[in-house]
């Protein structure tokens, strides 16, 4: 699959779901090292910054845990990139709680392989 899916929050997400902890720079893997972390950006097909009123969309990350009782593990927990030219603002949380209810706008899935647990046994 190449690209990005767009969907419905309401498909993804039936019962609603919650952000868990804080709102993070993303990571850009191919532009760090282990001294120095850069901040993920959108970038068009040619790697150049893409700017918004001369400003650069960076891209933020965020924990967000499903809200139906029914996904359980792993599976009940997604971390999810924003695309944002400054860092966003997490609604409040619920009273009594961590969990801070969230509605997702502009959602898109893309496939990703997560190559330090999944390996092809060399023969």
């Amino acid at each position: 699959m190449k690209g990005a899916i767009r969907v419905a929050f309401e498909d993804v997400f039936p019962q609603g779901a919650f952000l868990s902890g804080g709102v993070q720079p993303a990571r850009d893997f191919k532009r760090s090292s282990r001294e120095v972390e850069v901040q993920e950006v959108v970038r068009d097909e040619s790697g150049e910054p893409v700017l918004v009123d001369g400003e650069q969309q960076r891209v933020w990350q965020v924990d967000v845990i499903d809200g139906d009782e029914g996904v359980s593990g792993e599976a009940s927990r997604v971390r999810v990139k924003v695309v944002s030219v400054r860092q966003p603002v997490p609604p409040p949380a619920i009273p009594g709680t961590r969990f801070r209810p969230v509605v997702l706008e502009g959602l898109a899935v893309r496939a990703w392989v997560n190559t330090d647990r999944c390996k092809v046994d060399p023969k």
